[in-house]
């Protein structure tokens, strides 16, 4: 069984045309060609450029939420601590917890220190 391997191409060429003729073509065709070239690659370059600025957009976005990210934890620390602090005093100063019997208990020295750095605090605030 023999297949034969070679296709007839002679119907899809023109023999007829002169030789002159086939160069014209082949050259509008290579012109064609060119242009077509040229064209994708200003696409190309297009779509790169708007790839280098998602990239740098992505960064930015990465950035935007890291750098926050990180001076609250550098910096929340220290003013929670100081506002934990603040608190701390108050509720020292007022529950004394008598362990059998929760009461609270308040002189009147305590209750003149309270008073005294709650309007402290306040004006403190204010003045912010």
């Amino acid at each position: 069984m023999s297949v034969n391997l070679k296709k007839d191409y002679s119907h899809q060429t023109d023999f007829s045309l002169k030789d002159k003729d086939r160069e014209e073509k082949i050259i509008d065709l290579l012109k064609k060609n060119i242009e077509i070239a040229e064209e994708n690659k200003k696409m190309i370059k297009k779509i790169n450029q708007w790839i280098f600025f998602q990239k740098i957009k992505g960064w930015f976005y990465i950035f935007l939420f890291v750098v926050p990210v990180v001076f609250a934890v550098f910096y929340l620390p220290p003013l929670l601590d100081d506002i934990f602090n603040q608190y701390g005093k108050i509720w020292k100063k007022v529950m004394k917890v008598d362990k059998q019997n929760i009461t609270v208990e308040l002189d009147k020295k305590q209750l003149e220190e309270i008073r005294n750095f709650c309007i402290l605090n306040s004006k403190k605030e204010y003045k912010n």
